[in-house]
């Protein structure tokens, strides 16, 4: 389903999806390597056999991004492991049911003898990760310990929780990586956009050329006078890092949004450590940047969905969660299935250069976080249909006392 909106779109495979993803990646809104991956997976179709040998663990197998739906539409194995929420395992339950996989969940002890049909299981079904980490670990450790495990890390929680539970997840796919032997056992992420990343050389260069030519049209009419009044917190140049001898020639790009906390950054810190390293060693790891997407937890924010809803005014896109979940689980089937394709660096932080989906925000002329605040004004402005100068300004002081 290919969409830039919250409304789905309609389903693309072959040459159609190929199509589309090379007019997302003309508008800066991707790298070329996410059309690469996918193509492969067009034309060498011998990972559909890989299948049958693989165990997909999903930690967090709720995520409204994580690829549990699009695996078991594909007939994959999936172990899906959340939270004890039975709308939560009732809605994968259902699901299950409709597709060819097979969907693996824990449930309570003494679950299977007293369960008198399948559709009761969502009231005992799930863990508690923070706190059940061992008795999880050694589960897993039985589920199918003769094929390839891909342990996909996808859970999420508010604040403090959000470090724990990616510690949990850490010390549950080292676990796994040490009771098995080498390469029977590979880790997957799905990296934030509002990260800071080392990027490649054109993604920076086409920065600078949009944003030498943004102030040749007219948006200069309203860009120098935004950058004016923010008194350098607008429209600020996305050129923060540069080429210095300690990133080996690569950019860096600040993509963080400060509202996120410093617990979130924290975690994503753990995961991008954890990552580098198991691929040091020698570990499969898939770690791909996921684009920003019109997540049901985010349109209940209305301030956040003001800001995502007026951010394709300002070039950037945001994109539909089927859209987003479905490209990811083909990025990760790629780095799974064919590892050997993706291209060696001389850094570390190349292992996240590669297929990264960043909605735009790496080759955006602007910080995403000097515009994000603005996007959220002009888009307020516009639902509440407010004068555009009085509105915008109205809204943007209530956004920034908010935030």
């Amino acid at each position: 389903p290919w969409s830039f909106a919250v409304q789905a779109g309609p389903p693309l495979s072959g040459l159609d999806l190929e199509y589309q993803l090379v007019k997302a990646a003309a508008k800066g809104l991707m790298e070329p390597s996410v059309i690469e991956s996918v193509r492969q997976l067009n034309h060498d179709q011998s990972w559909i056999k890989k299948m049958e040998e693989t165990c997909f663990v999903a930690l967090g197998g709720g995520s409204a991004m994580g690829p549990v739906t699009d695996l078991l539409s594909l007939g994959a194995t999936v172990v899906a492991v959340d939270i004890a929420v039975p709308a939560l395992w009732e809605r994968l339950i259902r699901t299950a049911q409709k597709l060819p996989g097979t969907l693996i969940f824990p449930v309570r002890a003494g679950t299977a003898e007293t369960a008198g049909k399948i559709e009761a299981l969502h009231l005992s079904a799930g863990c508690n990760m923070i706190g059940e980490a061992p008795e999880i670990l050694q589960w897993l450790k039985t589920v199918h310990p003769d094929k390839h495990h891909v342990v996909g890390l996808y859970a999420y929680a508010d604040g403090a929780d959000f470090p724990r539970v990616t510690l949990a997840m850490d010390a549950i796919a080292k676990g796994m990586i040490d009771s098995r032997q080498k390469g029977h056992v590979s880790i997957a992420y799905m990296c934030s956009p509002t990260d800071v990343f080392g990027i490649p050389l054109e993604a920076r260069e086409e920065s600078e050329r949009r944003h030498a030519t943004e102030g040749l049209g007219l948006s200069a009419l309203w860009h120098v006078p935004a950058r004016v009044a923010g008194l350098g917190r607008f429209m600020v140049p996305n050129n923060c890092g540069r080429n210095f001898a300690l990133t080996r020639g690569h950019p860096v790009v600040d993509c963080l949004v400060v509202q996120q906390g410093p617990n979130y950054a924290f975690a994503k810190r753990l995961q991008h450590w954890r990552a580098v390293v198991a691929q040091d060693e020698g570990v499969i790891v898939s770690a791909n940047v996921a684009p920003a997407s019109h997540t049901v937890s985010v349109r209940k924010n209305k301030l956040l969905a003001a800001a995502y809803d007026g951010a394709a005014r300002f070039g950037l896109e945001i994109f539909n969660p089927q859209t987003s979940s479905a490209l990811m689980t083909t990025l990760l089937l790629h780095d799974v299935f064919f590892p050997a394709s993706k291209p060696s660096s001389d850094h570390p932080f190349g292992l996240f250069m590669y297929g990264a989906v960043h909605g735009g925000m790496w080759r955006y002329p602007y910080r995403i976080r000097s515009v994000i605040e603005i996007a959220a004004a002009v888009q307020l402005a516009l639902d509440y249909k407010l004068p555009h100068a009085v509105g915008a300004a109205a809204s943007l002081f209530a956004l920034r006392s908010r935030l």
